[in-house]
């Protein structure tokens, strides 16, 4: 219903953890990490009847701060594909390196120094190294410069692909060394399976609107480890990278199968009949998106 349920294979995750086919949620899924970026219209549901599904504290306290109640936390999708995937078995390349460009905004091109960075990591790292980019920012240019320094190059595809977070997953999973040039989703991902991270933001010039100026201060200050302490090689340290990314994921706000359920589809006709007006209406506004 919602169109940004089905991105980066979040409605996947959440019916194939419920045992489910639930192809309209009564709620509207948190789809990104957010860190600096709250604002007053943060967890607003035009819908009354339909609940926002955050990933932690913060975001709950923000919504209820904005007036907005019906929100409840889940936790991030990711978690739930954790346990999803907890007996396949993966086995880590050495000396591998995988990297996660600057994902850009919408249209927006990512501001990343390509050449300075490719030159710093190949000197700093040594191993496979294979790049990881939002399929937005690949073009011709970019793919020859990477190709011609010997860096492979990898995408989830677009962000309706249902298979997004599962490969991204394996990446994670194989690769022995994760780098992080921005604060996002993947550095929280990396840190939350206990990889060796490696967060270098120096290349990636900042973006964040000047009224999140003060929120971006704060969090640099409270988690001064990611900015401050890091050694030479600028890797994380791994207790309080885990630590941060268990409350950035809302780890122990994981639901069980039959409570998720229950916050996502609801048998009551009236309530089917809403979300049917709603989603033809939200049709309307988004009909170069995947919806279903």
């Amino acid at each position: 219903m919602f169109p940004d349920n089905n991105w980066y294979s979040h409605k996947k995750i959440l019916n194939d953890y419920t045992i489910s086919k639930i192809k309209n949620f009564i709620a509207s899924v948190q789809h990104g990490s957010i860190t600096v970026t709250y604002d007053s219209s943060f967890g607003k549901i035009f819908f009354p009847f339909f609940n926002y599904l955050v990933w932690n504290k913060k975001a709950y306290s923000v919504c209820k701060k904005n007036g907005f109640n019906n929100v409840k936390i889940i936790g991030a999708p990711f978690i739930y594909l954790n346990e999803i995937m907890k007996s396949k078995k993966f086995k880590i390349k050495k000396n591998t390196y995988f990297i996660f460009v600057p994902h850009s905004a919408e249209s927006i091109p990512g501001p990343f120094h390509h050449e300075k960075f490719i030159k710093f990591a190949k000197k700093r790292y040594k191993g496979s190294i294979k790049a990881c980019f939002f399929y937005k920012d690949i073009n011709i240019k970019l793919i020859k410069l990477y190709k011609k320094n010997n860096i492979k190059i990898f995408t989830c595809g677009e962000r309706n692909n249902k298979k997004y977070l599962f490969s991204l997953f394996e990446e994670l999973k194989i690769h022995q060394n994760i780098i992080i040039t921005e604060l996002g989703s993947p550095l929280f991902y990396s840190l939350f399976l206990n990889k060796k991270t490696y967060f270098i933001e120096e290349f990636t010039p900042s973006v964040t609107p000047k009224k999140f100026l003060s929120q971006e201060k704060k969090y640099k200050d409270k988690h001064n480890f990611l900015y401050k302490n890091l050694n030479k090689y600028k890797q994380v340290d791994p207790i309080l990278g885990k630590k941060l990314a268990d409350e950035e994921l809302g780890t122990r706000f994981l639901m069980s199968k039959y409570s998720l359920k229950k916050l996502l589809y609801s048998k009551n006709i009236f309530m089917k009949f809403y979300a049917g007006i709603y989603r033809f209406l939200i049709y309307i506004k988004w009909k170069n998106k995947l919806i279903n």
